[in-house]
């Protein structure tokens, strides 16, 4: 199972906090925050090997696959 280090429904809480702040949504539930929980949990079951893959990294690792995607993302693009 993955660290994320954090629960889930703190994860969820921020999210919502922050689309409130934004004026997306007017206020929010606890079955609010219960389903993006299990939202967030389905994309970490759905993407765990790469997330585990991306913590393994270190930090200079880490600067060189976000350049190297950017550079792949604004060739696709024509930027």
């Amino acid at each position: 199972m993955l660290n994320i280090k954090t629960d889930l429904f703190s994860l969820a809480e921020k999210q919502l906090i922050k689309e409130k702040k934004n004026g997306i949504i007017p206020c929010y539930t606890f079955d609010d925050i219960l389903e993006y929980a299990i939202f967030f949990r389905k994309q970490i079951d759905m993407r765990e090997s790469k997330i585990k893959r991306a913590l393994r990294l270190s930090k200079t690792e880490k600067i060189k696959v976000r350049n190297q995607k950017r550079r792949e993302f604004y060739l696709q693009t024509g930027r």
